[in-house]
C-alpha cells in the first residue's frame, strides 16, 4: 500500500488549496514543504480570487490605476473595483492552518514515477503514492525531476513604508526596469520593481528618482512562459507551471483557477485508476483553453515592450492615453479585453510606433 494516495509538493497558496480540497474528498494527502517561511509580494488580485478564498482577506479595493511615462505623462485605467489588495502572508497562514495535519516540513530530493506508482525522497523520508501534484514554486524540484524545462525567470523587489492615500501607480520607464515596470501602492505603503536583470540596481534607482522611503526589502522570483504541466502520475500547478500573467507577474488567480482543473483531474485518476500522461493531459490541460491564449498575447506584448525606447513609450501614451481613459477594466486577469476596447486605428498606430 502507498503511504498516501496523493503527495502535494509545496505549501504555498496553491499547494495548500489543492491539498485541502483533495483531503475533503476523502483522499489521503501528504503535503511536503521545505520551509515554514512564506513569500512576500504585492497581493493585487482580481475578483476571481474570492471564488477560492474568503472575502474577509480583502484589504483594499482598486478602481483606478495610474500609468506614468518616462516624461511623466499619465493616463488611468478605471473600473468598478476590478482588483483588490490582499495580504499573501495572511491568506497563506490561513490555508496552512487548514492543512496542518497533512503537512510535513521536509526538502524533496528526488521524484520517480512509473506504471506501478510514484516515489518521493526527502531529506528525512521516502514516500510512496499514486499521484504527485507539484506546486513547489519557480524553481520546482518536482518539475525538474520529471524532466521538465524551466520557464523564464524574472525577479521582483519590494519594500513597505507608511500607508498613504492615492491611486496605484505603474511607472513605465526603461531606466526603472528595461522589461517591466516600477509600482507604488499607497494603500499599503508599498513600492517596488520587476526586472529580468540587475533587479537591485533598478530598485535602488527607482526609489532614488521617485524620492521613496525604504523599509525592509523583499525579493522574489517570477516564472513566466508555458511549460509542460502533465506527466505520468504527476501534474505541475501554479508558479511551478509558469501560470502567471506576463504583464503583471501575478499568479494568485491563475494558480488557483488552474488548481480547480488539477483537483478534478486527480479525482478522475483516483476513481478510474488511470494515471497515464495522456489521460491526465485530456483533463488537466484544459486549463490552457482558459488562460494559454491570454498568456501568449501578454508574452508577445512583453517582448515588444522589451525592445521599445523611452521615447516610444511617451509617444504611445499620446496615442492610447485619451482612449484608455474612456474604457472600463472589466477583467483584470484577461487584460487584452481591456486593450481591445480601444479603437482599432489607435491600436494599429500604437503597434507601429512600438515596432518601428
Amino acid at each position: 500500500m502507498p503511504d498516501a494516495d496523493i503527495i502535494v509538493a509545496g505549501a504555498g497558496m496553491v499547494g495548500c488549496y489543492i491539498a485541502k480540497k483533495l483531503s475533503d474528498r476523502g483522499y489521503s494527502v501528504t503535503l511536503l514543504e521545505k520551509s515554514k517561511a512564506m513569500k512576500e509580494d504585492s497581493g493585487i488580485v482580481s475578483k476571481r480570487f474570492f471564488r477560492h478564498v474568503p472575502k474577509k482577506f480583502a484589504m483594499h479595493r482598486i478602481d483606478r490605476m495610474q500609468f506614468v511615462s518616462p516624461s511623466k505623462k499619465t493616463f488611468s485605467l478605471k473600473g468598478r473595483t476590478f482588483a483588490w489588495v490582499v495580504s499573501r502572508h495572511e491568506v497563506n497562514s490561513h490555508l496552512r492552518k487548514q492543512c496542518k495535519e497533512n503537512t510535513s516540513y521536509e526538502r524533496i530530493l528526488s521524484v520517480n514515477t512509473g506504471k506501478n506508482g510514484a516515489e518521493v525522497k526527502t531529506d528525512e523520508n521516502t514516500y510512496s503514492c499514486r499521484l504527485i501534484v507539484g506546486c513547489d514554486g519557480t524553481f520546482s524540484t518536482v518539475r525538474r525531476q520529471l524532466g521538465g524545462k524551466d520557464p523564464r525567470i524574472f525577479f521582483g523587489m519590494l519594500t513597505r513604508t507608511k500607508m498613504q492615500k492615492g491611486s496605484v501607480q505603474v511607472h513605465l520607464n526603461k531606466h526603472y526596469s528595461p522589461d517591466f515596470f516600477g509600482w507604488i501602492i499607497p494603500q499599503t505603503g508599498e513600492w517596488g520593481i520587476m526586472s529580468g536583470t540587475n533587479a537591485k540596481e533598478h530598485f535602488d534607482y527607482f526609489g532614488q528618482k521617485e524620492n521613496l522611503e525604504k523599509g525592509e526589502v523583499h525579493g522574489y522570483p517570477i516564472p513566466m512562459g508555458l511549460v509542460q504541466t502533465s506527466y505520468e502520475r504527476a501534474m505541475i500547478v501554479g508558479e511551478a507551471a509558469g501560470q502567471t500573467k506576463p504583464l503583471t507577474g501575478g499568479g494568485y488567480v491563475l494558480g488557483l483557477e488552474c488548481a480547480r482543473h488539477a483537483i478534478k483531474t486527480a479525482d478522475l485518476c483516483m476513481q478510474q485508476g488511470n494515471f497515464g500522461r495522456e489521460f491526465i493531459v485530456s483533463s488537466y490541460d484544459r486549463w490552457r483553453m482558459q488562460f494559454a491564449g491570454e498568456i501568449k498575447l501578454q508574452l508577445l506584448a512583453r517582448k515588444i515592450y522589451r525592445r521599445m525606447t523611452n521615447k516610444q513609450i511617451d509617444k504611445i501614451f499620446d496615442i492610447l492615453g485619451p482612449h484608455a481613459e474612456r474604457v472600463e477594466v472589466k477583467d483584470y486577469d484577461l487584460l487584452s479585453k481591456t486593450f481591445m476596447q480601444m479603437p482599432k486605428t489607435a491600436i494599429i498606430k500604437a503597434g507601429l510606433q512600438a515596432i518601428f
